[in-house]
């Protein structure tokens, strides 16, 4: 993986994750914490955070795990 995105959400600002936390799971079968993205949707409705280039990593399974104050 090279890259990401992530879309807001569609109705209330509020339920938009603040950060997201990414894991792995490496050749041993077990959930390795990679790094982690602050997410700043700026209140707007629809609006995609895309990240490009963050890291590269292969690997056949991510976790994922958003953050949010709600």
């Amino acid at each position: 993986m090279s890259g990401f995105g992530f879309k807001s959400a569609n109705d209330f600002p509020n339920r938009d994750p603040y950060q997201v936390d990414i894991w792995y799971i490496n050749d041993q079968n077990l959930m390795v914490h990679y790094s982690f993205q602050k997410l700043d949707f700026e209140q707007k409705r629809w609006h995609t955070l895309s990240f490009h280039k963050v890291f590269t990593l292969e690997a056949t399974t991510f976790i994922f795990d958003f953050r949010n104050l709600i």
